[in-house]
């Protein structure tokens, strides 16, 4: 059961996608997880948090500081400037984060490092698709291994 939508789920897991845009030049990136995981993560942060998915520029600014705080892409050894794009809600318990890093050129290998969550769920798993033009790569990431690379050459 991978993102289901029951209102109490024994698998934690996120799904992130993360494609080249040749045109844009640039890194676009989702991050897909559960409301409920997220608010206990920002709760532990900010004990004021009602919901992820409240409106307002409060709650963006918290997403983006915890995201810039366990999200990271390095391209030969070059961390990543990340653009915050904003979030989206959708059916009551699940939260897109949207990002955008800039990129001049496709690289040959990304290093991506993902620990959301990692701070309050050990098993915690966060699933990371990576599509390079025509090349796909996947790396699980987690507690025990929060970081990985990926090579397109």
């Amino acid at each position: 059961m991978i993102l289901d939508s029951a209102s109490a789920h024994p698998l934690y897991v996120s799904i992130t996608q993360i494609e080249f845009n040749q045109q844009k030049k640039r890194l676009e990136v989702s991050i897909k997880v559960f409301q409920d995981d997220l608010l206990k993560a920002l709760k532990a942060e900010r004990a004021s948090i009602l919901e992820p998915c409240g409106e307002g520029e409060g709650i963006q600014n918290l997403l983006e500081e915890y995201l810039k705080k366990n999200f990271d892409v390095v391209v030969k050894e070059k961390h990543l400037k990340i653009d915050f794009l904003g979030s989206k809600c959708e059916d009551d318990d699940i939260i897109y984060l949207f990002v955008s890093l800039d990129l001049k050129n496709a690289p040959e290998e990304l290093f991506v490092k993902n620990s959301i969550l990692f701070d309050q769920l050990e098993s915690q798993e966060n699933i990371v698709h990576i599509n390079i033009g025509e090349k796909k790569r996947s790396l699980l990431l987690n507690l025990q291994r929060p970081e990985a690379s990926a090579r397109f050459d």
